[in-house]
């Protein structure tokens, strides 16, 4: 990876070290999983079933992404998707909603960082 790489993507809030560590090491098998994740229909799914109401399928897509942010150390999509799926889980869709402007704003972020990147 180059400096460059690692400079935009860590400023998307991806951490590159931790995340390639549990990748066993392998920097080329982490960039294959990155490169799909813009392609990965969850968010357009979230965003669809808030604006819907529909707090189940806003669930599913939510906990989705919180596992794919996690898995490729995606840190700030990774927390507030999480807050967004306890919010759901604490039966409170509308605060679990207002979350939806912020997840955008990292998720356009992450997007770009990879599709410029790889």
């Amino acid at each position: 990876m180059s400096e460059m790489q690692r400079e935009k993507l860590e400023s998307a809030g991806m951490e590159i070290d931790r995340t390639i560590e549990r990748f066993s090491g392998n920097e080329a098998l982490y960039f294959k999983f990155l490169k799909k994740f813009p392609g990965d229909e969850n968010m357009e799914q979230l965003t669809r079933a808030v604006e819907e109401g529909d707090s189940e399928t806003a669930l599913r897509a939510a906990h989705t992404l919180k596992g794919l942010s996690a898995n490729l150390g995606m840190k700030e999509l990774y927390e507030i998707s999480s807050r967004m799926v306890r919010l759901y889980r604490e039966q409170q869709p509308q605060e679990a909603g207002s979350q939806l402007a912020a997840l955008r704003d990292a998720y356009a972020k992450v997007c770009g960082a990879i599709t410029e990147c790889l």
